[in-house]
């Protein structure tokens, strides 16, 4: 768990040398009608996680931003989409009386997101996008067996449903360039945290 951690964090970090490395020096600017960004994020943190299960894989998210309208207020509308993955297990291990190996086993609870997204952003600071936004739309739910059990291999089918999903959020871009820009979200929903990358297409 500790190395997956340390492997999130690294992938993390470089991905945000990867958008400064190729920035131009400058601030962004706000999302303005017609253009769009595309944001690449990672969550942390969520209600969703069951008491026993650990964090296999992080929310990895891709969204799109577009700007609708910018005539409410001196601020701007978008409206957009965003697709993710995340993943949670809960692990246990077992030793053979015979060959004296150690497996693993246990249940893997993986959630598949589409949602759509509203947001509206105001620069509260010089320098920053601020906004706030609400989020619906569903998620695929799979919950199954996996690994060597000491009744021998699972034969449980895995389990699928279909739940309704939400998120309210509020979040700061940074811009390094006209086109590229970092940022973080506090919300409550399918994650608590957020932070990535997002680029001006």
């Amino acid at each position: 768990m500790y190395k997956k951690t340390r492997l999130i964090k690294a992938l993390t970090i470089l991905v945000m040398m990867v958008a400064i490395s190729f920035s131009e020096p400058g601030f962004g600017q706000m999302l303005q009608v017609g253009e769009n960004d595309l944001n690449l994020g990672v969550g942390f943190g969520s209600p969703w996680i069951i008491p026993g299960y650990n964090t296999k894989l992080p929310l990895l998210s891709v969204s799109l931003d577009h700007g609708l309208r910018d005539d409410w207020g001196n601020g701007i509308l978008t409206v957009g989409g965003l697709i993710g993955i995340t993943q949670y297990a809960q692990e246990e291990k077992w030793m053979s009386v015979l060959g004296g190996e150690t497996y693993e086993y246990g249940y893997k609870y993986t959630s598949t997101l589409f949602a759509a997204r509203a947001t509206y952003h105001y620069e509260l600071f010089n320098g920053f996008d601020t906004y706030a936004g609400l989020m619906g739309g569903l998620r695929i739910n799979t919950h199954k067996h996996y690994g060597t059990w000491p009744t021998g291999p699972s034969t449980v089918a895995p389990d699928k449903n279909l739940l309704p999903l939400g998120r309210v959020f509020i979040g700061a871009r940074y811009g390094f360039s006209e086109r590229v820009a970092c940022f973080a979200e506090l919300g409550y929903g399918f994650t608590y945290f957020n932070l990535g990358v997002s680029v001006r297409l």
